[in-house]
């Protein structure tokens, strides 16, 4: 692993492994207590305190299947999408043109101007892949 030797030699403390073994065993047991003080207390509010646990949980994304589970997702991706693919255009423009004839800056700015508008693209033909596979997988009755 390391070399004990070298390290005192740095001046650190001739113990430093029994500290080690120590700080390990404090670390360990200060997880089982925080692990067994945890579930007692889990144990008492749901025995003492009579909580409720049939409680129901509330779906926060609002789909009920997985077509509307990837079409609320695609939303959100196409509108975050559409605010950063006109900005990295214009980071690409300018690097463009701030390039001075540096090839490197060139093709760095080539790079970001097509990535911008391959995401861009990705994100629009995604949208009417989901129309497809709405239409296809559930028929209009």
């Amino acid at each position: 692993m390391f070399n004990l030797k070298k390290i005192r030699t740095l001046g650190l403390p001739k113990n430093l492994d029994e500290r080690m073994k120590k700080f390990k065993k404090y670390v360990i047991s200060s997880f089982f207590v925080l692990s067994l003080s945890t579930i007692a207390a889990f144990l008492f509010c749901s025995t003492v305190l009579a909580i409720d646990t049939t409680t129901e949980l509330i779906n926060p994304i609002k789909a009920t299947t997985t077509i509307a589970l990837i079409e609320i997702t695609t939303n959100y991706l196409m509108r975050i999408a559409i605010v950063l693919a006109p900005m990295m255009i214009i980071i690409a423009a300018f690097t463009f043109l701030t390039a001075g004839g540096n090839e490197r800056k060139v093709a760095t700015a080539k790079k970001m101007l097509l990535w911008a508008i391959i995401g861009l693209t990705l994100v629009l033909v995604s949208k009417g892949i989901i129309s497809l596979l709405k239409d296809f997988l559930m028929p209009v009755t």
